[in-house]
């Protein structure tokens, strides 16, 4: 286990190559984790394992390449069950990034003016969608 870097009430951890951030108090004097720590460490290696493999290029449809980013489309769909596509610039760097792709995803939900609006991809009817 390895200290990548502190603030003062947080630790950014690695362990078994996997990045996450922990409270200090859940870290003990002798460089081992409390319950709380491995908790977070599990949380993160799930989400790290669960993304291995993503692309966003494989997942939405490309609507148009630059030279340093990607145009991507989806779907949002409003409670009443209407559909808009929206599109959103990724950096070709990020698009193997589940998180940054997935933040992304939450900005257009938030974008939208009806509390429920949903992303869809991947042409999933009712499926993929991002929480």
């Amino acid at each position: 286990m390895q200290i990548e870097r502190q603030t003062e009430k947080a630790l950014l951890v690695i362990h078994d190559g996997i990045t996450f951030w922990i409270q200090k108090r859940w870290m003990k004097k002798d460089g081992s984790l409390t319950n709380a720590g491995w908790k977070a460490f599990h949380i993160a290696q799930r989400s790290h394992c669960q993304h291995i493999g993503f692309d966003a290029l494989k997942e939405f449809e490309v609507k148009q390449e630059a030279k340093k980013a990607v145009l991507l489309r989806c779907v949002a769909e409003s409670p009443g069950g209407k559909k808009t596509n929206v599109e959103f610039w990724v950096p070709h760097s990020m698009t193997n990034n589940w998180n940054f792709v997935a933040n992304k995803v939450r900005e257009l939900e938030a974008g939208f003016p009806f509390i429920g609006t949903r992303i869809i991809w991947n042409g999933s009817e009712g499926g993929n969608y991002v929480r």
